[in-house]
């Protein structure tokens, strides 16, 4: 069985805290030219997306030098991704716009610090003697430095993302989900 888990993308697609909402313009219109077209303009965030190293890491790989390593299209990458996704092998995680995190953005660097440190400390709880839970802290080492290199919001989300993926494979969606209203609280409080 195939399941799409692509977001819908359309005007009304819900942007990433901090990027562009998605517009749609049409280019050509078929009764006046012949043919229909439109022009898009997007965060490369916006609904279904993969990240490449290189989204995160200064020398990180792209998704195009991927393919290249592997002896594959871009295509074929995105493909072979989207096939771990579907087969279960991979999961992607309930989306974070319940959390509301245009709240953060009113918060400077300092509040966004101690805020990641109050979300690590959750995920720290949840993952009490668990044999993986170093995996938090490399995810946290992580957000300091997107912090300290100005990504703010971004770094913040990111460590909430990292977080939930590590609970959830080790715990489970139950307790997962349970994080994820835990933070919920923590940034309806800010």
């Amino acid at each position: 069985m195939l399941v799409d888990l692509s977001m819908p993308l359309s005007p009304k697609t819900p942007p990433v805290p901090g990027h562009p909402e998605p517009t749609f313009a049409p280019l050509h219109l078929l009764e006046r030219d012949g043919l229909r077209n439109t022009v898009m303009s997007l965060s490369l965030h916006t609904a279904t997306h993969i990240d490449a190293p290189s989204h995160f890491i200064a020398d990180g790989a792209a998704i195009d030098e991927i393919a290249i390593g592997l002896a594959a299209s871009p295509f074929e990458v995105c493909k072979l991704l989207y096939g771990l996704i579907t087969s279960g092998l991979v999961s992607l995680r309930e989306d974070l716009a319940t959390l509301r995190p245009e709240r953060l953005q009113r918060l400077g660097t300092a509040e966004l610090g101690a805020l990641a440190e109050r979300i690590h400390r959750a995920a720290q709880q949840a993952m009490s003697g668990h044999e993986r839970s170093g995996e938090l802290d490399a995810a946290m080492r992580l957000s300091r430095a997107e912090l300290d290199g100005q990504r703010g919001v971004d770094a913040v989300i990111d460590l909430i993302r990292a977080h939930e993926k590590t609970l959830s494979a080790s715990l489970g969606p139950n307790q997962s989900k349970a994080f994820l209203d835990r933070i919920g609280q923590l940034i309806a409080g800010v």
